[in-house]
């Protein structure tokens, strides 16, 4: 898939997402509390997409994951699943995330997803 369909699609798809997804400011690499995005803003442990953070984002209200949250992480999901194969690479999720396909916190997180340790995360692996 072309770099401009997956920006249209993260784009179409980015006012559902921030509401419970915890991303970094991209101009300054920093959360919205002024700490140092790694890679995510999420008080707590985030899902591999910065999303359903145990204790709401860094400097805004707590929320509770709900059915909504699970649907954002299934739209975020299919954005970042790029080949639309329904099984994310960990090369597909560091380009999702704009970092290098080494980068130790996003592998970690990725690793920590693949529940079966197949070397891909499936949708049902990141939806609790």
């Amino acid at each position: 898939m072309r770099f401009s369909t997956i920006f249209t699609l993260l784009v179409a798809v980015a006012p559902f997402a921030l509401a419970d997804c915890c991303y970094k400011d991209d101009s300054t690499g920093l959360c919205r509390d002024g700490s140092l995005a790694s890679p995510c803003c999420g008080k707590g442990k985030c899902n591999i997409f910065c999303c359903n953070c145990d204790y709401g984002c860094k400097n805004t209200a707590s929320r509770k994951r709900s059915e909504a949250a699970m649907f954002e992480t299934a739209d975020v999901f299919k954005a970042a699943n790029s080949d639309g194969t329904g099984r994310l690479t960990l090369q597909q999720l560091t380009q999702y995330h704009g970092v290098a396909e080494d980068d130790a916190a996003v592998a970690k997180m990725f690793h920590d997803a693949d529940k079966n340790g197949d070397g891909v995360i499936t949708l049902d692996e990141v939806i609790p």
